[in-house]
């Protein structure tokens, strides 16, 4: 172990630190304060850190020995290690060794799933015990094997184990040599679900006009010759014909992924689509008494969020600050903000991203917070007019500020206050009593140093938007709404923002209200935020907002629920686990024509009705809920449609009775390989259920087993430990490989269906 020096914003004391290359895990002190390097999502050094190392008000004389380490407790929540290490070189050190370890652990989890020998041996050396003399050959005793296995995350059933050594162990030796180790890797690989396929298929093994026939009327794969060409290149390697071994590894792989691959025009306005928004983005946690950060900023850039919300306040001494008013939540420098920004700004994705900018502010504040937009963003601004607004492609690489328009900024903030706290009052009633429990908020704030300055702020500090701030948003002014057919409703470069109450308020009004608002939004856009009621940043159901044309459906990114489930899905890449922040919407919500009500009128509405077969066959390497406890998987389909009209069932992102559900038996014990049983699933899509808003959904349950097999099985449930959903507009044929996420949307790098 090495002592550092461990630093919060409480106190600084030595600890000792030890990481263990055996259990993966980095050790404080003991181990009852230890977390795997698995769960570590970042490493932040030095200068990197900086806002760390200024909110524990720690000298900028130890920055270059400065180590902040971002990972997740139990898959959801952020944490960060601060720690300040002797001198650089033991800095450098630690991040190495960190760094090494972690794709390591990467390559021995999945060496196993390599056909080369390499990473085998490779996993062998290090896990055989050496010889007492030199002469004899290595071998691996079943309890070393089934250590292996558990290092691995390899939690096939122990009797399932035994079988396979003891079948591959002919001379009953009670070891394995390398070529018995290797033998037995083949058979626990073994998929008999696969090898059904491959029996279907051919006998013996697969040539490659029977591999090429597959991939045409299997898997509807209809690319060019040489596409096609490069796949079995890939899949063959320098053999002529495919054995089942490469057959099962091709289906496995993210080259048969089950996303589409087709190439997104983004040659067409902003207007036209959808785009991936954050509300309240600095908050960590809950709307009241959780921090503000920069790391949800880091963390929605990198997840490709594309329209990100900054609330500019002053503090005392007149400084920018960005933080949650009228609540305990500690403030973030807009400068530390804005470098964040400017960093992290195009990392995962070129297109344009949009900074929501909402003032609280007096003149003299918006004016220093204007300089330091200019001199951290710089040339990335868009600061010229434009006739119509731009397309993605003419705005790569560039950053769009939005901010409200001068006229009644003040009236306009007031009016906002008052309808969140109507809303807040009205709502309470029909909350649970967990929900609206005020002593919770209060006792996490104790922390907070800052929190009565954030509660005393006053109004009276807002000034109307100056004219420099607003010649640095040409492109995107807020107006207050009273009513689409003013002229002010029908200007280029105009945006509504809106809560979701005043939305659905429209959308149920009357019908004419409901079409003016699509109208509106087939060619202006739209933003909409979650109610002030959200105390603990929950999430509506997006798809419902999307349905009504919106553009920027603002979600609470650090609360991954159902709704940011749904965004990531919306917004994945084509054929990607990325995501790239903007998608084109339907043709029939893009063009509005005169007399139209709905977008079922609409010329371009030619979706047929259709029916959907959809089974799951197996997993590989399916997460538990504790790695030391029996666990037995299930997997749940839900199709979830949106409201053909906005109601008080939409209020929520949940299941609704308009969804489809159907569930899997559960294999008992085996989390490795499951096979899972049963005919598939059915349902029908009607024709006015537009397949790009409604959504497939995979989650994995893991039920815990006491000892003993558990009674009934088969009636039991379990908790979810794995999900993944898709527009079914996105969805292609055939066998095909989901890759699972965990609960905080992170992708498991080895866990996955097929489906």
């Amino acid at each position: 172990g090495c002592q550092l020096l461990r630093v919060t914003r409480r106190k600084t004391r030595t600890r000792t630190v030890t990481i263990d290359p055996e259990s993966g895990d980095l050790i404080l002190d003991h181990k009852d304060h230890k977390f795997s390097v698995d769960a570590i999502r970042d490493l932040r050094v030095a200068n990197d850190a900086s806002h760390y190392r200024e909110l524990c008000k720690i000298s900028i004389e130890h920055e270059q020995r400065w180590l902040s380490i971002i990972y997740t407790v139990e898959s959801v929540r952020l944490k960060v290690l601060h720690v300040i290490c002797p001198n650089v070189q033991i800095l450098d050190s630690l991040v190495k060794s960190l760094t090494r370890l972690y794709h390591t652990r990467l390559e021995l989890v999945g060496g196993l799933g390599d056909l080369s020998s390499a990473a085998e041996e490779r996993i062998w050396l290090d896990a055989a015990a050496k010889p007492k003399n030199l002469t004899d050959e290595r071998q691996m005793s079943f309890a070393e094997l089934e250590a292996l296995c558990q290092k691995l995350s390899f939690y096939a059933p122990a009797s399932q184990l035994k079988h396979l050594f003891e079948q591959v162990d002919v001379q009953q030796r009670g070891s394995l040599t390398f070529e018995e180790f290797k033998h037995f890797v083949d058979l626990l690989k073994a998929r008999n679900d696969i090898a059904a396929i491959f029996a279907g298929l051919t006998s013996g093994t697969m040539s490659k006009e029977c591999f090429l026939s597959f991939l045409k009327d299997v898997q509807g794969f209809d690319d060019q010759a040489d596409a096609v060409e490069r796949i079995w290149e890939r899949a063959a390697g320098d053999e002529e014909e495919l054995s089942l071994s490469r057959f099962t590894t091709f289906l496995l792989s993210r080259q048969n992924g089950i996303l589409r691959t087709t190439e997104q025009d983004m040659s067409r306005p902003l207007n036209e689509y959808f785009i991936s928004s954050s509300h309240n983005t600095y908050l960590t946690g809950w709307q009241i008494g959780d921090e503000a950060s920069v790391e949800p900023y880091i963390r929605a850039l990198q997840r490709g969020c594309r329209c990100i919300e900054i609330d500019i306040w002053s503090d005392s001494a007149g400084v920018p600050e960005v933080r949650h008013g009228h609540s305990f939540t500690s403030p973030v420098s807009l400068e530390s903000v804005l470098r964040a920004t400017e960093k992290y700004a195009f990392i995962v994705s070129p297109w344009p991203l949009i900074v929501s900018i909402e003032l609280r502010c007096s003149a003299r504040v918006q004016e220093a917070a204007v300089d330091l937009l200019r001199s951290i963003l710089g040339d990335t601004l868009v600061v010229s007019r434009h006739a119509q607004l731009p397309s993605p492609n003419d705005l790569r690489y560039r950053i769009l500020l939005k901010v409200k328009a001068s006229h009644g900024i003040a009236e306009q903030a007031d009016f906002a206050t008052s309808i969140e706290l109507s809303e807040l009052n009205s709502e309470f009633g029909e909350m649970s009593t967990t929900e609206s429990d005020y002593s919770t908020p209060r006792s996490r704030t104790s922390s907070h140093s800052s929190q009565s300055s954030s509660v005393s702020s006053y109004r009276g500090s807002n000034a109307p938007t100056i004219a420099a701030m607003l010649q640095m948003a040409p492109l995107l002014q807020g107006i207050k709404f009273r009513n689409f057919s003013l002229p002010e409703s029908k200007t280029v470069n105009h945006i509504f923002s809106l809560s979701e109450r005043h939305v659905k308020s429209m959308a149920q009004s009357n019908p004419e209200s409901k079409t003016q608002m699509l109208k509106h939004n087939a060619r202006h856009l739209m933003r909409v935020y979650p109610s002030a009621t959200r105390v603990r940043s929950t999430n509506f159901a997006p798809q419902e907002y999307w349905r009504q044309g919106v553009q920027m459906v603002a979600l609470n990114w650090q609360t991954h629920d159902l709704g940011m489930q749904l965004n990531d899905a919306l917004f994945a890449a084509s054929g990607t686990e990325e995501v790239s922040g903007y998608r084109l919407k339907p043709a029939v919500m893009r063009f509005w024509r005169k007399g139209q009500m709905s977008y079922l009128e609409a010329p371009d509405h030619k979706q047929p009705k259709r029916r959907w077969r959809i089974s799951v066959l197996s997993g590989t390497q399916l997460p538990k809920t504790s790695a030391s406890t029996r666990s037995s998987p299930y997997v749940e389909l839900q199709v979830l449609r949106p409201h053909r009209d906005l109601d008080a069932k939409s209020h929520s992102a949940c299941a609704t009775d308009r969804d489809i559900k159907f569930r899997t038996s559960i294999v008992e014990d085996n989390t490795f390989n499951p096979q899972f049983c049963h005919a598939p699933f059915q349902f029908v899509q009607e024709s006015e259920d537009l397949e790009a808003l409604t959504f497939l959904r995979f989650l994995v349950h893991d039920v815990p087993l006491s000892n003993g097999s558990a009674t009934s099985l088969s009636q039991q449930t379990g908790p979810v430990v794995a999900t993944w959903a898709c527009p079914l507009e996105d969805l292609q044929r055939g066998y095909r490989v989901v890759k699972l996420r965990d609960l905080s949307g992170e992708q498991f790098i080895f866990s996955s269906l097929l489906v």
